[in-house]
């Protein structure tokens, strides 16, 4: 019986941290669709006007479904899935870089829709430069974790 409501506790937390993300990416593509439905049909509004609410509206797109993302992989993957295989706490540096890089790839997609150029080079750029950093900090990380 203990195990059964321990279940269905973190279900229910699981549940409970999920929910926010959902009804917040669901709101903002309900007010969307509501808002361009107006935008269109009323002749009066400038195209400065329609344009700032179009890319208001990307990038609230963007933000909350990489907030939702993110929720999801530290919720249900990391802290559930992950968790349960280590059978102990996933270690909070994992949880930062999934976040991280969840969060580049949400802003990289953002920079891509917004401003229609290809991201390839900043692709590049980052993929050299984590090479860079990596080689500078070698010294530093096999201090901490000797062969």
């Amino acid at each position: 019986m203990g195990l059964k409501n321990k279940v269905e506790s973190t279900s229910r937390r699981t549940l409970r941290r999920l929910i926010k993300p959902v009804f917040t990416l669901l709101i903002i593509l309900v007010v969307g669709q509501f808002q361009e439905g107006n935008l269109d049909s009323t002749a009066a509004q400038n195209d400065w006007q329609i344009g700032l609410f179009n890319n208001l509206y990307t990038i609230a797109i963007w933000i909350s479904g990489a907030f939702l993302v993110n929720r999801i992989a530290v919720v249900v993957i990391l802290e559930r899935a992950l968790a349960g295989w280590l059978g102990r706490q996933t270690p909070k540096i994992i949880k930062d870089i999934t976040c991280l890089g969840i969060y580049s790839l949400g802003l990289i997609g953002l920079f891509n829709t917004m401003f229609n150029k290809p991201m390839t080079g900043f692709w590049a750029t980052s993929g050299i430069l984590g090479i860079v950093i990596g080689l500078a900090l070698r010294p530093i990380i096999l201090d901490f974790f000797p062969d």
